[in-house]
C-alpha cells in the first residue's frame, strides 16, 4: 500500500506530506456499496501482511529515524512550494495565448520536402 497526503480527510494514516510506503497487505473481504452519487463503489477490508512494522507505529518511527530515512523532493518542488505560501499547487487549466496562433511554430512536411 501507497499512502498519499491528500487521503488525511479520509485516514487518520496518510502522511503529513507527500506519499509513503506503508508495506504489503491482503484482501480479507469485499463489498459493494451505495456511494454518494448513487453509483456502486466497491469496498475493500485489508490486513497488513507485513514482518516490518508500520511506519505510523511508536517502532515504525524508531526504525525510521534509525535508518535515516528522509523525505525527497523533486528538484524546484521546495522553491515553488515558498512561492505558493507553502500550499500545493492546484491544477490549472491553460489559456490560449497569442503565442500559441504564431505559425512559425507550424512544420509543414512538404516544405522540407523541397
Amino acid at each position: 500500500v501507497v499512502r498519499n497526503y491528500k487521503g488525511k480527510k479520509h485516514s487518520k494514516f496518510a502522511p503529513e506530506e507527500g506519499n509513503r510506503y506503508d508495506g504489503i497487505y491482503k484482501v480479507v473481504r469485499y463489498w459493494p456499496e451505495k456511494g454518494k452519487s448513487g453509483f456502486i463503489v466497491w469496498k475493500y477490508e485489508l490486513r497488513r501482511d507485513d514482518p516490518v512494522p508500520a511506519p505510523w507505529t511508536e517502532e515504525g518511527r524508531r526504525r525510521i529515524e534509525e535508518e535515516g530515512y528522509q523525505m525527497i523532493y523533486p528538484p524546484g518542488y521546495l522553491e515553488a512550494q515558498a512561492e505558493n505560501n507553502g500550499t500545493p499547487a492546484k491544477g490549472k487549466k491553460r489559456t490560449k495565448s497569442q503565442d500559441d496562433d504564431d505559425e512559425d511554430d507550424f512544420i509543414n512536411d512538404d516544405d522540407e520536402a523541397e
